[in-house]
Order: C-alpha cells, then structure tokens, then sequence
C-alpha cells in the first residue's frame, strides 16, 4: 500500500481463525503519532479489505466490524500490542464464517481511553 509519502511494505504473521494482523514494516523513519484507524484499502471492496491502525504505546486493542444498523459482525483483534504501525484484513465473512451481502459496515477499533470509527462500504 502507498501512501502520499511512505511506501509501506506488510508482512503477515499471527493468524486468527481466517483473518491475520500483521505487523507494518514502514520503509521510512515514520513513526506514529497518533491513536488513529485509517480508511480502510480498498474502499468500495468486494472480497476483502486492509484496516490500518497506528498506535503509540502499548495498549490493549480491539478492532471490530459492525453493521449498518450496530449489530456486531466479527471481532478482527482482542490483543495486547506494542507501538507501532499494524494492518488487519478483513475477509467479509462474520464470527460464524458466513459471507457478509453488499452495505455499509463499521469497523470500530478501541484502547484503554479511545475509540474511533470508520465507514466501510462492501459491494457484491
């Protein structure tokens, strides 16, 4: 994934039920700073998604998906992370391994004291 000015280069470890989060390696000096989910890559999406998230101290983290009307679709992450820059893929499907049909979702991330949320857009 490119950004305006940093290329960022994923490698993929620890592997929860289908999906995986990985840890970012930045290829610049760029550290984060801020708690901050960005938009998620692609946006509109079909088959899976990149969610983005920075965090700049250890903190516990969850990272959810919900749908258009709040109901919760799947928890992506319920884990303890260090700083840094981390991505999560999101395979559309929900916590009992159905395929999620065309909407609006949210995906939700939170730590000790922050919550931020993003609008996702998912076409069939």
């Amino acid at each position: 994934i490119q950004n305006a000015d940093q290329l960022y280069k994923f490698q993929f470890s620890e592997k929860s039920k289908q999906n995986a989060v990985a840890k970012c390696a930045v290829t610049s000096a760029a550290k984060p700073r801020s708690f901050i989910l960005h938009q998620n890559y692609p946006n509109p999406f079909n088959a899976r998604t990149f969610l983005r998230f920075d965090i700049t101290k250890e903190t516990f983290i969850n990272l959810d998906i919900y749908d258009v009307r709040g109901k919760h679709v799947t928890r992506l992450l319920a884990s303890l992370l260090a700083k840094g820059m981390y991505i999560a893929p999101w395979d559309t499907t929900n916590d009992d391994g159905a395929t999620m049909s065309s909407g609006i979702y949210y995906a939700r991330i939170s730590n000790d004291n922050s919550v931020k949320i993003i609008r996702m857009v998912l076409l069939r």
